[in-house]
């Protein structure tokens, strides 16, 4: 799914940087700041719920949206609450 995405993206001229786990996707955001950040509540290390919620700190003016899944009502609402702007529920 990563894979799919970073090519879409990068196929419409957006510039795409990948992280591995949520310690990864902060080190990144505190080194190019980001627009739009794609999180999955399951990420290693650092759990994509944590990690939104750091960059909330960070870097409140990017967009977070969710793609996992993840897909229950709980779900959903804790990623809202984390500071998700939005949620994806994978296929």
């Amino acid at each position: 799914m990563r894979r799919s995405l970073r090519v879409s993206l990068a196929a419409h001229g957006y510039g795409v940087t990948e992280a591995r786990s949520g310690e990864e996707a902060l080190e990144e955001i505190g080194e190019r700041p980001a627009d739009l950040v794609l999180l999955d509540v399951e990420m290693p290390g650092i759990g994509g719920l944590e990690a939104c919620r750091r960059l909330r700190g960070a870097a409140p003016q990017a967009g977070v949206v969710m793609v996992t899944v993840c897909d229950s009502e709980d779900d959903k609402i804790r990623a809202l609450e984390a500071g998700a702007d939005d949620y994806i529920t994978k296929p």
